[in-house]
């Protein structure tokens, strides 16, 4: 079966410095599938590169059978790459659910003289884009929040609110970066049940996290970078015991606790 992403040696050079070096791995269509590594690895940088954001310096980057190398962010968003990041990226100028609808807007009309003259079926497809945004409010557990200004929702709220705008753009792909990071671990624990009910629901799911647990209590497929490079990629098993990801990125504790 032909993956749903290919990638092909790629190198990303900054100056002299390769931020990637020829790393290649396909992603299966389906499920939750990860990217770990220590920090510098070439994570971030992979996502950037899957999404158009940066261009590889080598190799191919194909989407099912389109190939979308040295292409813009907006021809990936249009092939069905949706993405989080590190720290959310809101827009604090407007409300939770308004920020919800912008996820939608790559499948809205956008006719200028319709839009002006206020024709029902203008009217009629804003109140249903208002519809699926809160349902994608309430699909990531952020019902309390439907009418609250964005700027008001705790740091977990804002994670969930960002994969919510992500989700309305009904991506194919899913990239999550660091999904995890700054939540306790309670919050952790349910942020790992919703990239579940996600992948459930039929989107394929890429995240780069450094909580082993949650990486290796989810993900069915792991590819593990070092220095820029692919250093390996195998099931959680087949990495939980890799001697060379042991040393260069687990550790004998955190391999442990994993």
């Amino acid at each position: 079966m032909k993956p749903l992403v290919s990638v092909q040696g790629i190198t990303r050079l900054f100056g002299g410095l390769a931020a990637l070096e020829d790393v290649s791995f396909d992603v299966p269509e389906g499920g939750v599938h990860a990217i770990i590594g220590p920090n510098g690895a070439g994570k971030t940088t992979m996502l950037n590169v899957l999404t158009g954001v940066y261009t590889p310096s080598e190799g191919t980057i194909r989407i099912g059978d389109d190939d979308l190398t040295g292409k813009p962010s907006h021809a990936f968003a249009r092939h069905g790459i949706g993405r989080t990041f590190q720290t959310p990226q809101i827009f604090f100028n407007m409300s939770a659910l308004e920020n919800v609808m912008v996820g939608l807007h790559r499948h809205e009309q956008h006719a200028l003289l319709p839009a002006m003259l206020r024709l029902p079926k203008m009217a009629a497809g804003e109140r249903d884009s208002l519809e699926r945004a809160v349902g994608h409010m309430r699909e990531v557990g952020l019902s309390a929040y439907l009418g609250a200004d964005s700027t008001t929702l705790p740091y977990g709220a804002l994670k969930r609110l960002e994969v919510a705008r992500a989700i309305a753009s009904r991506p194919r792909l899913l990239l999550l970066d660091e999904p995890a990071a700054g939540l306790n671990p309670s919050e952790a624990v349910e942020l790992a049940e919703l990239i579940r009910d996600i992948a459930a629901g039929g989107i394929t799911v890429v995240l780069v996290e450094h909580n082993m647990r949650l990486v290796m209590s989810i993900s069915q497929t792991i590819i593990v970078l070092d220095q820029g490079r692919r250093l390996a990629a195998g099931t959680p098993a087949e990495v939980r015991e890799d001697r060379r990801v042991i040393k260069a990125y687990l550790g004998a504790e955190d391999d442990d606790d994993a």
